[in-house]
């Protein structure tokens, strides 16, 4: 149990202060169950918890040391990329690791997460690359593979084509009917 005074990680809340431990009786039959009553130190208001509740975790502040020793670790910490395809069980597994409300499983996820961002960003480039070299094979075409009754009409095509696509397509239309 947390004193009156002490500093906790209640869930995604964040930092809060033990205000008050009480005792809540629901019928005269039971004692009483020990609830802390918490102060948000970065939101207004206050929250009122069972002291023995599994549903939201609530765990001491890290010290310095502590928070020294995770820092220290990060390079450890492997990057686990889901290669899960169905978006449902892809957000059951990010859900888990942010519930999880460990450090060593947030980096995990942050890790993980700038990992397919490199990822995506490799095979972007490397699309980018493969439409770069198909646009060159498309610029080497040459007018020698058309017909000869068309070369003197693509030549003039090609010459015309830089005044924009609007001007060219009704000339070229009227080459081929």
């Amino acid at each position: 149990m947390f004193s009156i005074g002490e500093k906790v990680m209640y869930g995604g809340t964040g930092v809060c202060v033990v205000e008050e431990i009480t005792s809540v009786k629901f019928s005269a039959s039971q004692p009483g169950k020990p609830y802390y009553l918490l102060r948000p130190m970065y939101q207004t208001g206050t929250i009122q918890t069972p002291a023995d509740s599994g549903k939201v975790p609530i765990r001491p502040v890290m010290n310095r040391s502590e928070a020294e020793a995770v820092i220290d670790a990060m390079p450890t910490v492997p990057a686990e990329i889901c290669t899960e395809k169905n978006l449902s069980a892809l957000r059951n597994y990010y859900q888990k690791q942010i519930t999880s409300f460990d450090s060593m499983d947030l980096i995990r996820l942050a890790k993980s997460i700038r990992a397919k961002k490199i990822e995506a960003k490799s095979v972007r480039s490397a699309s980018a690359a493969r439409m770069k070299n198909t646009s060159a094979a498309r610029r080497s075409f040459s007018s020698a593979s058309l017909p000869s009754r068309w070369r003197s009409r693509w030549t003039t095509f090609r010459r015309s084509s830089n005044s924009g696509s609007a001007r060219w397509l009704p000339r070229w239309s009227n080459y081929i009917l």
